[in-house]
């Protein structure tokens, strides 16, 4: 009778673990594709809005601050796609810019010149591989606020492969800051993660953080002497990505640098500011079928 019960235990020990390790295979989340490959046909509509703020003394020690302002909208329409590829045609009614320098504020629109559009070949990771024939571009490319320059520094890059929740990938950008006669190099080494893949009757929807480690340098003579700028900030930024339609409906990011400008003469140096950056942008699906 007792070895009886010793059987009916070990059997119902080996079928509950046949039974849990069937489950969570079930249970256990398959990986997703995130790639930027709508239907061809596809029309998508972004509201922009961004923003580039300098703060901090300029080569003089007069206190400044720079930057500027952009709000408007990128409209793209899918032609067609390749394995690799996906081919768009770009326009946009206008995109409101307002630059603040040393001399004063600036106003003007950037977008696409009446009835043309521009051709825009992205990866399917969402990078720009080709823009080609920007001869259609009414942009003044001023603090970086052109129109390629948007679609390079705000556009989010997704993963080369398919991911599961918690797994991530990396990107590295480069924005190149006009500042007074010079140019700021921004190095941003951004890691995206997916957080959670929600459900609903529109479908999939994968939420995704974005994580920025910043960096900043330039340099510049002055007669005789050398300004230096150097720093370092860190960002977040947020993603949602519809699954089954691949593409994005919105991404938020910002960004700070607390940097500073040093003057030396030779390695020697004279005088030393603090300088800070903030970078922000967010990309709103205004419209999409």
């Amino acid at each position: 009778m007792e070895k009886r019960r010793k059987r009916s235990l070990v059997f119902i020990i080996i079928t509950a673990f046949i039974f849990a390790g069937h489950s969570f295979g079930q249970n256990k989340p398959d990986a997703v594709k995130l790639e930027f490959s709508p239907a061809p046909g596809t029309n998508l509509a972004y509201s922009l809005n961004s923003l580039i703020r300098v703060e901090g003394k300029d080569f003089l020690g007069k206190d400044m601050t720079l930057g500027g302002t952009a709000a408007g909208e990128i409209r793209l329409r899918v032609d067609q796609i390749s394995t690799e590829q996906v081919f768009t045609s770009l326009t946009s009614p206008g995109i409101r810019v307002t630059v603040n320098t040393l001399d004063g504020t600036e106003d003007y629109v950037v977008g696409t010149k009446e009835g043309a559009a521009l051709q825009v070949v992205f990866s399917r990771r969402g990078r720009v591989d080709d823009i080609r024939n920007p001869e259609v571009l009414r942009d003044r490319d001023v603090m970086n606020f052109s129109i390629p320059d948007i679609l390079r520094n705000y556009f989010p890059a997704l993963p080369e492969s398919p991911v599961r929740v918690g797994d991530s990938w990396t990107e590295h950008k480069r924005l190149s800051i006009p500042f007074q006669g010079m140019t700021l190099d921004v190095q941003l080494d951004i890691r995206f993660t997916l957080n959670s893949l929600q459900r609903s009757q529109a479908g999939r929807t994968a939420v995704i953080s974005a994580d920025y480690t910043v960096s900043l340098s330039g340099s510049r003579d002055l007669e005789g002497l050398a300004g230096f700028f150097k720093g370092k900030g860190t960002g977040t930024g947020v993603l949602y990505f519809l699954a089954d339609k691949n593409y994005f409906s919105e991404y938020r990011l910002e960004y700070k640098i607390g940097a500073s400008l040093e003057i030396k003469k030779g390695e020697t140096t004279l005088v030393e500011w603090p300088l800070g950056l903030v970078v922000s942008a967010s990309l709103d699906l205004a419209g999409g079928r």
